[in-house]
């Protein structure tokens, strides 16, 4: 595969723009350069078109309070739904009320995970 279309692959697999690609494009074949001079002059496809447009950022996962308060939440339905079935009758205790604290823990775990990022320093990328 040649120069060109490797850094055109690249360059769209990082999400540029179709000008962005035709732009640099043009400016590569200005430079009246074969395969080996433009890797020389400008380094792999990849690592060039990485100096043009940043790597697409890897989606974070969730972190562990959201899971906590997924899991509480989740594991509250099943005693407030099943539970009757096992001898846990959540429901006569609180009445319609028994499903409220599922959804408190939901919506906990969603913001305390939030709250979490907030606060959480960016990455450092050491250059070099």
């Amino acid at each position: 595969m040649t120069y060109v279309r490797r850094l055109t692959m690249a360059l769209r697999a990082r999400g540029a723009s179709e000008e962005l690609v035709a732009d640099v494009l043009r400016r590569t074949a200005g430079r009246r350069l074969d395969d080996a001079g433009l890797r020389q002059e400008l380094g792999s496809p990849e690592q060039y078109a990485d100096t043009l447009v940043p790597g697409p950022r890897r989606a974070r996962k969730a972190g562990p309070v959201l899971y906590a308060g997924v899991l509480a939440g989740a594991a509250w339905l099943l005693v407030a739904l099943f539970g009757p079935a096992w001898g846990w009758d959540v429901r006569a205790a609180l009445g319609p009320l028994a499903l409220w604290p599922a959804v408190g823990l939901l919506v906990l775990g969603v913001v305390g995970q939030l709250v979490a990022d907030y606060f959480r320093p960016p990455p450092r990328h050491d250059a070099g």
